[in-house]
């Protein structure tokens, strides 16, 4: 069994997750970013191995979701009306 071959197989799949899970981290951003998140993660993408790639990705993203949540805690507050009615009330005829 040749181990340098199962390492890089390891370190291919570890990189594989690892995009799988920032492709999906996008979806927490603001929208106006995700063209951009998107053309980041391309770029790592193409080039797992590529540190700054990652790091160009993360900080972006980082950024972009504690806008995101920043700008979600600021939104007033609208409480839940807690009745709920299962039927729509009759419309009352004007004749």
């Amino acid at each position: 069994m040749n181990t340098s071959n199962s390492k890089h197989q390891s370190s291919y799949a570890d990189a594989s997750a690892a995009l799988r899970q920032a492709r999906n981290a996008i979806d927490g951003a603001l929208s106006r970013d995700r063209g951009r998140l998107h053309g980041l993660w391309s770029r790592w993408s193409g080039k797992p191995a590529d540190a700054q790639a990652q790091a160009a990705f993360a900080q972006a993203l980082a950024a972009s979701v504690a806008q995101r949540e920043a700008r979600a805690a600021s939104l007033p507050r609208v409480p839940a009306d807690r009745r709920c009615r299962s039927r729509p009330r009759p419309i009352a005829s004007s004749s």
